[in-house]
């Protein structure tokens, strides 16, 4: 796991600075502690921090090189099958200067070119090619978007890197935020899609690969999840064949030539990647989790169970209010806002890791290919209920329960009111909308002049491209396909990606794995949900490996008790920030209502904690990355007495 980044410019008399793309390369330097590497080359510079996986010797140092120099790589990420391929190579008469996966890009691209290349390999990456002979650089990510690749055009060159920030160092105050991307944040609480929160900054989308040349760049598209074909035969079948799928992913991940262990939440997905660690490796497993001392945010008790069952070494963590202080160096590692403030745990049970492992396996993955999520279950329902009720009596019954929603009400008409949400015609309905800047409550949010940001289509971008790729034909799936094709790779993974690599830690994920996420959208949805039961095929794998009560009980995973923390140690201290003369000034909220909004959660009759923890985290980021009186060192307001 390590971070990239370059320079190119197809001007003859302008050479590039190494100082330049030095800086761009140590702003990474989490992502890769144990060594660094830079080449100037004509026309080109690399750079690459390296955390030193798989072959630790400097042989494995990057960018590397082909025999004669003619083509070159920076790498970030982990070829799994990449033995197979070395062998193959070899056989065609290519020879190696290192034992790592990142020799089997450099002459899988001169074998097979770039998409025979990315056809052929399976893991997580995202890697620059420089090839000098054509005067060409190809940029390429993987499937799901596990590992991060930033590009823009600035000053007339072309700068890459798998952080934003690393653009954005080149030129601090030179670099445009787009209000449609800012708007898209409270709305999705993350940014899908190509666009950044900068208006010449973009990212790389998942399965796609980009070329550029002097006379411009064109991106293509070398890899597409079908929904069309699916499986037939017992369900039997299909329980032994995805336990099969899965525990093959596992096995693939464990290659490393330093410490590895694995996150351990308590819930189906991790348990049985760690039981199927414990049944290939000859020694304990590591295992690690996290708590908060809320029962309702805490799996500490599940998580030691299922350690238990599988015999692992494990080790817990506690989170506290006093993460507040954590906050500048999140806003500074994500680089643009960010909003899951489940980076918080997934942060602090990586530091903990670390002291231990180098490469931590987690669950991550398992709910968008397998129907986890309490939305999934509803889609299934709700569609039956949706072809019976009429749409406008369904959408009145909604509009006129929202408040209850908003307040957290339990009661039974809260209950049909999140549940009909599920059931409506518009595939691209934002499921977090409840608690978020959702439809309903973003147009009051801004001010006169950027009202026009609540326009859907706005809103909604890039997964309206993403949903008309869809080729299934059931309600289940097309909610599948946009988790996997816009919530996964914009929303989760980053948070995975940045807050591991914060403790130079490396996590790798089975569930995302190319051949498991490929046979899951094959599964027919009656197998994978049954009336009131969520992956249900997934939990008949993990009955036959974990205790039943960890089976089959409510889902929680690594979440903080935010609701709560605003209205008491963080209360004070966020809304200093949050409604500070430096956040008016920006003139984009209108903040009336948004003290209306605060004084209703404060008060207990309303639940708005991640609608304001979203604002937080956007101030905060104005002030780092536009106006520079912030940064990951500054220490944030004092809490009050608790």
């Amino acid at each position: 796991m390590c971070g990239i980044c370059g320079i190119v410019d197809f001007a003859s008399d302008r050479p590039i600075a190494p100082e330049l793309v030095t800086r761009m390369r140590e702003t990474m330097v989490n992502r890769g502690p144990d060594d660094a590497g830079t080449e100037i080359l004509t026309h080109a510079a690399l750079a690459h921090r390296r955390l030193s996986i798989i072959d630790l010797s400097p042989r494995g140092r990057q960018p590397m090189r082909n025999e004669d120099g003619s083509v070159w790589v920076v790498f970030n990420g982990e070829i799994y099958d990449f033995a197979a391929l070395r062998t193959e190579l070899a056989a065609a008469g290519h020879r190696f200067i290192s034992d790592s996966d990142s020799d089997v890009l450099v002459h899988g691209y001169e074998e097979w070119g770039i998409r025979g290349l990315l056809e052929r390999i399976n893991g997580m990456f995202a890697f620059a090619i420089w090839d000098a002979r054509r005067r060409v650089l190809l940029l390429a990510r993987d499937r799901l978007g596990k590992k991060p690749l930033f590009y823009g055009w600035h000053d007339g060159r072309f700068l890459f890197a798998s952080e934003l920030k690393a653009l954005w160092i080149t030129d601090p105050g030179g670099w445009h935020v787009r209000p449609d991307s800012v708007a898209r944040f409270l709305y999705w609480t993350y940014l899908p899609g190509r666009e950044t929160i900068y208006a010449d900054a973009y990212q790389l989308l998942p399965g796609h690969f980009l070329t550029v040349t002097p006379d411009g760049q064109c991106e293509e598209r070398y890899w597409r999840l079908s929904f069309a074909r699916k499986l037939r035969g017992p369900e039997a079948d299909l329980v032994a064949d995805a336990d099969r799928v899965v525990a093959a992913a596992v096995r693939r991940r464990l290659r490393s030539d330093v410490p590895l262990g694995a996150f351990l939440s308590g819930g189906v997905d991790s348990g049985i990647v760690v039981s199927c660690m414990a049944e290939s490796v000859s020694r304990k497993v590591r295992t690690f989790s996290m708590g908060t001392g809320d029962a309702a945010h805490d799996e500490r008790g599940h998580a030691r169970r299922v350690a238990e069952h599988c015999g692992t070494e494990h080790t817990e963590f506690e989170v506290t209010a006093d993460a507040w202080g954590l906050l500048p160096r999140l806003v500074w590692e994500f680089g643009q806002p960010f909003g899951d403030e489940a980076c918080i745990p997934t942060y602090y049970v990586a530091r903990c890791a670390r002291q231990h492992v180098t490469v931590a396996l987690t669950g991550d993955g398992g709910d968008e290919s397998f129907a986890g999520y309490s939305q999934h279950l509803g889609r299934y329902l709700g569609a039956m209920v949706g072809r019976v009720v009429p749409q406008p009596l369904l959408e009145r019954w909604r509009r006129a329960n929202t408040a209850l929603l908003d307040a957290g009400d339990r009661g039974w008409r809260a209950s049909a009111a999140r549940f009909l949400r599920y059931a409506q015609t518009d595939p691209l309905v934002n499921w977090a909308g409840a608690t978020t800047w959702s439809l309903h409550h973003i147009p009051a949010l801004w001010s006169a002049p950027y009202r026009g940001l609540a326009d859907r289509d706005v809103l909604l971008g890039y997964a309206l491209e993403a949903a008309a790729d869809f080729d299934g034909t059931s309600a289940l799936d097309r909610a599948l396909h946009h988790d996997l094709s816009v919530l996964l790779p914009f929303g989760y993974n980053p948070k995975v990606d940045v807050a591991t690599m914060m403790s130079s830690l490396e996590a790798r994920c089975p569930f995302l794995d190319r051949e498991v996420v490929e046979w899951a959208a094959a599964v027919p949805a009656r197998a994978k949900l049954k009336p009131w039961e969520a992956k249900s095929l997934l939990k008949k794998v993990a009955a036959g490996r974990l205790p039943r009560e960890v089976v089959y009980r409510p889902k929680h995973g690594f979440s903080i008790p935010h609701d709560a923390w605003f209205r008491g140690a963080w209360s004070a201290a966020a809304h200093a920030i949050i409604f500070s003369d430096e956040a008016r000034s920006r003139g984009l909220f209108d903040f009336e209502y948004l003290e209306r909004l605060w004084r209703a959660h404060a008060s207990g009759a309303a639940r708005h904690g991640t609608r304001f923890w979203l604002l937080l985290w956007l101030e905060l980021w104005f002030r780092t990355f536009v106006d520079g009186s912030f940064g990951p060192d500054h220490a944030m307001p004092a809490l009050a007495e608790r």
